[in-house]
């Protein structure tokens, strides 16, 4: 065996010796870690809302306010007039949509950012669904229901106050003063 080969084998012996010290040392690390792990999974459970819980499981309030990163409000949940409600605003503290279940039934409002009344309802209330769409100045512009006790109806109001009623088995035009113009009727 020459000294070359002796360095080499020595030098294997050595790395070889360094590899498993390694590998004890990682087992050994893995070890601990999975006793702290397991430790702290099977330490005393406290029930939730005792004082020494980190969480509560229920969180009551009458309101919810989401503010974004500027601090300006985003969204409310709260209670209005004694039903919930959940508000969105736009960046500049509009509203521009709002969910209630009022007394009514549930309804979805939803704004342009311009006018204070709503542009769309879509609404389920007592007598069957309803879209509603507004002009700009609040008015309604066409109103689409399906009342359970006749069927669905489609009502457009003309910019005067005129309006056509489209119903299942009738189509009936009125003035601006709701009387009818014309009746087309079974």
């Amino acid at each position: 065996m020459t000294n070359e080969q002796g360095a080499t084998e020595e030098r294997l012996e050595k790395l070889e010796r360094q590899n498993r010290r390694m590998k004890l040392a990682g087992l050994g690390a893995l070890a601990i870690a999975a006793v702290v792990v397991l430790a702290g999974l099977a330490g005393e459970r406290k029930p939730v809302g005792t004082e020494t819980s980190k969480a509560a499981a229920v969180v009551r309030a009458t309101e919810f306010v989401l503010v974004d990163a500027q601090g300006r409000e985003r969204a409310t949940l709260g209670m209005h007039r004694g039903a919930p409600v959940l508000a969105l605003y736009d960046a500049n503290g509009k509203e521009r949509a709002g969910l209630g279940v009022l007394s009514g039934g549930p309804e979805l409002a939803l704004y342009d950012g311009a006018h204070e009344n709503p542009r769309v309802m879509l609404g389920l209330l007592s007598g069957g669904p309803l879209l509603a769409l507004y002009g700009a100045k609040g008015t309604k512009g066409a109103v689409l229901a399906v009342p359970s006790s006749v069927g669905p109806a489609l009502k457009l109001n003309g910019a005067q106050g005129s309006a056509a009623v489209l119903g299942v088995t009738d189509l009936v035009l009125f003035d601006k003063n709701q009387n009818v113009l014309w009746s087309a009727r079974p």
